[in-house]
């Protein structure tokens, strides 16, 4: 670990700025604030840490006296700056111990605790705890710590702006990655750090999509740490640079996992643009991947589109794939749009072919080349050539499949773009999705064909492979839709494979990892196995049910490379030894019933209406409101930036229940303090005023902004009648979650 100390010298108060991440700060004129004679501290901010600790991720206690019978005084310096609006409502003070997050009330700290300067804290009587498992000084809210009021930390700090030493401390992905005891939290957490030789794995999009974003910085050995970005931050619109660089910034925390929050757009240094941007890997030599991690490069070109639609082809970042569909309103429109890809030399080409990823749905038994067609022109020519794709989806349902390989030998030696266009008439719009597109230039994959699906023999169900088996396939192979029969042995807890552990204490809530020995203590017989959100995690998971440990499972998924071994990814069955095991998947809930904010329209709130029985101080947006992210469109209630209680509800048009039907829908909330209990789902009849509450069966899990479906919802006990149905949000002092929601089928 390097250190790198920086003194300030002389600074205005209110006039301190950061100028960039650059280690390079400007000293304005003298006329500063200096500490009272005879200002000390007593006590260090690790000591301080230390002696206030609990392993409770979320608690506040009041600070007393120390044991000598004197207030606590801790003295640092101010490494921190809300001016880009990317730290919010914070003040983070470091010493040569440790660093500590200040959660104040207030806006533009920057202006009354300038970044550099020294700072002295008489912490009796403010409040020290654990939020998220962030430790913070603030105030006591319901037995937690809060924000406190300016008025009411300014009493307890001084300013010096002549002893300002601002210690940026280096340190590496790997260091922070194996930071897990006590004692690395109380060291790390807040502190001001530098990461050499990184690139961001989303280098060319923006910093944010609309709202908060968590980004990924990658180290050349493929480990990742969280950059966290505000959408309110001056930045949060600029593209992520490319290349290999530097990435200063406070390393916050969120439970346990670590994220670095960034000051200013000048924390990213000394990006050089020359290293690949995208994946965990160089891309293999002889080849050209697209459609991987993003569209980059790729342009549309609209033939025939309604006025009513704004787009037909558009990349889903949740689901990274390119998808097309005229299906807007519920209801069919008449298009034709084309997705261009960006040029590619075949210069070196021997005997090119190119590959993709597809499904097809919703094609009704139509001919396919009606619909859905590939072809290639030459780089500055308008004329298309069709290729001939070998292999096509069923056109009735989500499953992938493998093009095979397309012949381009015809275009040795040029330059050419592919083009993908995409039909639909007013009677019939299919849905197209297309992924892992990659051009080869010997005829030869460079990596290992997706063998089929097995339905006998070893992989399938009733012949699953074990752990040694996806071991000795190596980290580079990949196969869809197997099964593994195995032991839970232990998780990762951390973001890569060195933190593999053999215990149900402490384990992750994300994946586990599957042995062929029941008492296996050793990672490299081993796999790890991601638990996606739902009812998947909620069964596997060590953290949820530690029982689990020693059990053996059946399992069906994608055998991946996977924290950079040979893993099991995209598990979506389960089956323990007893029999019992994942619940029966529903039908398509859209079939034959009716949909309301379905995430591709741009109005799916129509017919809605919203009532707002309760709005919080302070809040400047409204609770409900319907959003887009990357062309997708949710219904948002939050009211996150309010003080105090809230309540609001979504309510929806009428609808007639010709039957005993159900409710399903989708949605997703990262930050939960109230969600579950302060929000839900509710019915009532047509022309009633009280509403009935119903039991959502799958809630989304915190931590991130997945997608899951809340599972059926019984409506059978209003059969034949007028009612209508109802999201309500609520919150209280205790939390302001965001709840996002899209695709509500009733059938």
């Amino acid at each position: 670990m390097k250190k790198i100390s920086l003194y300030i010298s002389a600074l205005v108060l209110g006039a301190v700025a950061m100028q960039s991440c650059d280690d390079n700060w400007v000293n304005p004129p003298m006329d500063v604030p200096t500490f009272p004679a005879g200002t000390e501290a007593n006590m260090t901010i690790a000591d301080l840490k230390t002696k206030y600790w609990q392993d409770n991720n979320s608690y506040g206690t009041l600070i007393g006296l120390a044991d000598n019978g004197d207030s606590i005084t801790v003295i640092g310096t101010v490494v921190s700056s809300d001016k880009s609006g990317n730290i919010y409502k914070s003040v983070i003070l470091q010493d040569e111990s440790a660093a500590i997050t200040i959660g104040i009330n207030q806006s533009d700290l920057y202006e009354e605790y300038p970044c550099g300067v020294a700072m002295a804290v008489n912490v009796t009587g403010l409040t020290i705890g654990r939020y998220n498992g962030l430790v913070q000084l603030g105030t006591t809210e319901s037995g937690s710590v809060n924000r406190i009021e300016l008025a009411d930390f300014a009493p307890h700090a001084l300013i010096d702006a002549s002893k300002g030493k601002v210690d940026t401390i280096s340190t590496s992905i790997a260091e922070l990655a194996a930071a897990k005891s006590t004692a690395d939290k109380i060291k790390w957490q807040s502190r001001l750090i530098r990461i050499d030789n990184v690139r961001f794995r989303e280098a060319g999009q923006p910093f944010t999509t609309g709202q908060t974003t968590s980004r990924n910085i990658v180290d050349e050995d493929g480990n990742s740490i969280i950059v966290y970005n505000s959408s309110y931050s001056d930045f949060a619109y600029d593209i992520l640079p490319s290349g290999n660089g530097s990435v200063v910034g406070i390393l916050s925390c969120y439970r346990d996992a670590w994220q670095i929050l960034l000051i200013d757009a000048q924390s990213c240094i000394g990006f050089d643009a020359s290293t690949p941007d995208n994946g965990d890997e160089e891309k293999p030599a002889g080849s050209n991947e697209l459609l991987v991690n993003g569209d980059e490069g790729w342009t549309y070109e609209n033939t025939s589109n309604p006025d009513n639609i704004d787009y037909v082809w558009k990349w889903d970042s949740s689901r990274n794939y390119l998808k097309a569909s005229a299906y807007v309103n519920e209801s069919s429109h008449e298009a034709e749009a084309w997705a261009i890809s960006p040029v590619i030399d075949l210069s070196v080409a021997t005997a090119p072919v190119m590959a993709f990823d597809h499904a097809l749905n919703y094609l009704r038994g139509a001919k396919i080349s009606d619909y859905c067609n590939v072809f290639a022109r030459i780089e500055g020519t308008t004329d298309w050539t069709s290729l001939t794709v070998p292999t096509w989806p069923s056109g009735s349902d989500w499953e992938f499949v493998n093009s095979g390989n397309i012949d381009l030998n015809a275009f040795v030696d040029k330059k050419i773009q592919i083009g993908l266009k995409f039909n639909s008439t007013s009677s019939n719009s299919s849905t197209w999705e297309i992924k892992n597109l990659a051009i080869y230039m010997d005829g030869t994959p460079d990596t290992p064909t997706v063998p089929d699906t097995p339905t006998t023999g070893k992989g399938s169900e009733s012949d699953p492979f074990n752990v040694a088996d996806i071991i000795a396939k190596g980290s580079g192979t990949s196969q869809e839709a197997v099964f593994v029969k195995g032991y839970i042995v232990g998780s990762c807890t951390d973001m890569d494979y060195t933190s593999a552990t053999f215990t149900a204490d402490g384990a992750s809530n994300t994946n586990i990892l599957l042995a062929d020995d029941a008492n296996c203590t050793d990672a490299s017989k081993c796999i790890p196995v991601q638990l996606p959100s739902g009812s998947v995690r909620t069964a596997l998971s060590l953290q949820q049910h530690p029982e689990n440990l020693g059990k053996q499972v059946l399992l069906g998924g994608d055998i991946a490379k996977y924290f950079g071994q040979p893993g099991f990814k995209n598990t979506s069955s389960y089956k323990w030894a007893d029999g019992t095991g994942t619940p029966e998947t529903p039908d398509n809930p859209s079939e034959g019933g009716m949909t309301f904010l379905a995430g591709d329209n741009t109005d799916g709130m129509s017919g809605w209406t919203i009532e707002d029985v309760t709005v919080p101080d302070g809040l400047n947006n409204p609770i409900w409101t319907w959003k887009s992210y990357n062309n997708a469109y949710y219904l948002n209630g939050s009211a996150y930036g309010g003080t105090g209680n809230a309540e609001a509800w979504a309510i929806s048009p009428v609808i007639e229940l010709t039957g005993a039907m159900t409710a399903s829908f989708e949605h997703t909330a990262k930050f939960q303090t109230t969600l579950k209990t302060a929000c839900g789902f509710a019915i009532r009849e047509e022309g009633t005023q009280a509403w009935t509450m119903l039991t959502i069966p799958t809630w989304p899990e915190s931590g991130s902004w997945t997608f899951v479906n809340s599972g059926r919802i019984d409506l059978s006990a209003y059969a034949g009648k007028k009612v209508q149905v109802a999201f309500k949000y609520g919150a209280t002092a205790e939390g302001a979650d965001t709840w996002e929601i899209k695709n509500l089928h009733i059938n």
